[in-house]
């Protein structure tokens, strides 16, 4: 298992397009794909004779000098209307394909979304900061060296307009802050888990007992928070990642965190989620407001996902 790695530098390419689109095409852009920037994206072009074939690619990077092994995920980091980034729909819409030396290993479909909400002003959302990564499910039996977006229904381009990929990624970005997930991300981090609807020991159990639920393996279960206890009050839940092998942070800036949650009645009663991070003194580093009834990401049944980026 390794850390997520951009598919970017000198080593990699755009190997492949949408079918009628060339370099000089209209193509905006195709060079940010690999380059060392990931803020940069590559959008396609709106031109009539520009059709996506059915399981035909939409882009795929190539790295030319390394195999990447074959446990490994990979997928693609993109951004688009809110409406086009849930995730039933990103599984309608694309697969991701592997290969190797230019053969076809493997065709996935998408599993796992991630998502990111990045300078978001409370009451001013711009969709142009909607980030999910895809990702597919499975991973060939074979090491690859080139991964495809590939259009899995067969739509043309001016379906997918507004469309921005930003890179291919290999490798688990993604650690549930849970035991003992979490330490296959690091085997020294220890967690301690806090709610308002366990604020204090009781005489038999400590915090991390009653608040168990946060950070044991069982990830359908959780802690019911409610959303105002009382005037200037509101309920909250925390995760605490303790690294006593780390004199500096736990986990480094840069690093995407938040909360798989259900909101319940939290949005009928005008309820803005806040998400903070704190250091390792508890000082609080940063805090972004979350707008659910936009950016929130849907992850099945009623449970959402939403995360930030310090």
């Amino acid at each position: 298992m390794i850390s997520r790695m951009a598919l970017v530098g000198h080593n990699c390419m755009v190997s492949r397009l949408a079918d009628g689109v060339t370099v000089g095409s209209g193509s905006k852009n195709l060079s940010y794909l690999c380059d060392d920037d990931l803020d940069n994206y590559y959008t396609l072009p709106s031109v009539a004779n520009v059709n996506l074939i059915v399981g035909s690619p939409i882009v795929a990077v190539k790295d030319m000098k390394h195999y990447i092994d074959k446990d490994t995920k990979a997928g693609f980091k993109i951004s688009g209307e809110s409406s086009l980034l849930k995730l039933d729909v990103l599984k309608t819409n694309y697969q991701i394909r592997f290969y190797k030396d230019g053969k076809t290993l493997l065709t996935s479909d998408i599993e796992q979304l991630g998502f990111s909400v990045l300078e978001l002003t409370l009451g001013s959302v711009s969709l142009d900061n909607n980030l999910v990564d895809i990702v597919a499910a499975k991973q060939p039996t074979e090491d690859y060296d080139e991964i495809a977006l590939i259009g899995k229904s067969g739509v043309n381009i001016d379906a997918v307009n507004g469309l921005k990929i930003y890179y291919a990624f290999v490798g688990d970005a993604e650690y549930s802050l849970t035991n003992p997930k979490i330490q296959e991300y690091d085997k020294y981090i220890t967690l301690n888990a806090k709610s308002s609807t366990h604020p204090l020991p009781s005489l038999s159990h400590d915090l991390n007992y009653l608040n168990r639920d946060l950070i044991d393996d069982n990830l359908s279960n959780g802690i019911v928070i409610s959303a105002l206890l009382q005037l200037g009050s509101s309920g909250y839940a925390q995760v605490i990642a303790n690294n006593n092998g780390k004199s500096t942070e736990t986990f480094p800036a840069g690093t995407e965190a938040g909360f798989v949650y259900s909101d319940g009645a939290l949005i009928g009663a005008g309820v803005t989620p806040v998400i903070y991070l704190l250091d390792k003194n508890g000082n609080k580093i940063y805090e972004k407001a979350i707008e659910t009834t936009v950016l929130s990401v849907s992850i099945g049944g009623k449970q959402k996902k939403v995360s930030i980026v310090a």
